[in-house]
């Protein structure tokens, strides 16, 4: 969504709940004016002071929701400011007027307890009402600062040149503006492990065991080649929610930490080299990745930030590329990439050929033995 459109959301939030405020209390006013429950007794002084109580309990349960969002687009002081005024006195105003609904029903005082009610209630809405405002004038300072400084990075960007090796930049001031749909950030779906340093691309020389694999990769192409010709019954389609179609197909050796013996025998080589990757078979997956013909994954993000993803071209018809956090990388036979599977990526094969990887999830490197041991066990 982005900076620009996840902020814009949390303000106009901001001000619907304070124009909701600022009805109730007209509300009230107009109750103690007209007398309007005269008619109806105590009862219907107490439904309305409930549903003004249930409003600011929900008003209270959606900021709670919102906080991580709010520190994250608005900002840490936001929340601060959240959570010691506005939840606070949501909370504390929702259980006044709550407990002023009791006492009007408990006494069933005709006409003029629903006149000092709606008074009360007016009087304790006075304090949700004027810390939304003090906020409201924080988030529209925050607003004007967004877009300012979005305009000074675009400007400082366009003065560069297309050529200066800025894709990078151009990305991340594309998300923060809202104009990309692509998410520079991780935000793993599931399960986040604390620690563990986040990039979406990271740099094959780092993995020490990599370079068997790169020299071994005319050996996986015939492995894949054969798998291709003599198993076809063995390659199982990929499910997932993002695919229109069945071209995402696989051919798996670890499946959810488990290996897939039969298929590990087929393929000797592949067999022998995942055994080098610390952590094995502690994988998400491990498989021959077949994106078919003119395939596309959708941008998706996988559960966790525990894994990176291996993947080593073996069959790449031109035309095919892999995008991760906005970054794109063509996939070239032999040239292995590495990247976290945890931001938003997406995958194309525009040509009219099968594009194979040797595709692993392996345990992030900074992780221990003793907690890649307890990844498998906890079948994360």
């Amino acid at each position: 969504m982005g900076t620009v459109k996840s902020f814009n959301g949390i303000f106009a939030f901001l001000v619907l709940q304070f124009l909701l405020l600022l009805l109730l209390e007209l509300t009230d006013i107009s109750l103690f004016i007209g007398e309007a429950f005269s008619f109806a007794g105590p009862i219907g002084m107490a439904e309305h002071l409930l549903l003004v109580s249930a409003i600011l309990a929900l008003l209270w349960f959606a900021w709670s929701a919102l906080m991580e969002p709010v520190e994250i687009y608005w900002g840490t002081s936001a929340k601060v400011r959240m959570r010691k005024w506005m939840l606070p006195a949501l909370l504390a105003i929702a259980c006044m007027i709550a407990a002023t609904a009791a006492v009007v029903l408990v006494t069933r005082r005709a006409s003029p307890a629903g006149v000092e009610s709606s008074l009360v209630s007016f009087a304790l809405l006075l304090v949700p009402t004027a810390v939304t405002a003090l906020l409201l004038v924080s988030a529209l300072r925050r607003w004007q600062a967004i877009n300012s400084g979005i305009a000074i990075m675009r400007g400082a960007l366009e003065r560069t040149g297309p050529s200066a090796g800025l894709d990078r930049v151009r990305v991340s001031i594309d998300w923060e503006d809202s104009a990309s749909s692509v998410s520079v950030r991780p935000n793993p779906q599931g399960f986040t492990f604390a620690g563990l340093t986040s990039r979406p691309w990271h740099d094959p020389k780092d993995f020490a065991w990599l370079p068997a694999f790169v020299n071994a990769v005319d050996d996986l192409r015939a492995e894949a080649e054969a798998v291709l010709l003599n198993h076809e019954t063995r390659i199982e389609h990929y499910h997932y929610v993002g695919l229109d179609g069945d071209f995402w197909r696989n051919f798996s050796f670890v499946k959810r930490h488990e290996e897939v013996p039969e298929n590990l025998a087929l393929c000797p080589v592949v067999a022998v080299l995942l055994k080098t990757i610390p952590g094995y078979p502690a994988f998400r997956d491990a498989m021959f990745s077949i994106l078919g013909p003119h395939g596309f994954i959708r941008p998706h993000r996988d559960v966790s930030n525990v894994f990176l993803t291996l993947h080593l071209p073996l069959i790449v018809p031109p035309g095919g590329h892999i995008e991760v956090g906005g970054i794109r990388r063509e996939w070239r036979y032999g040239e292995p990439l590495i990247f976290d599977s945890s931001y938003a990526h997406e995958a194309e094969n525009s040509s009219t050929q099968p594009r194979i990887v040797l595709l692993v999830d392996f345990p992030h490197p900074e992780l221990t033995k003793a907690e890649c041991d307890w990844i498998r066990a906890s079948k994360i």
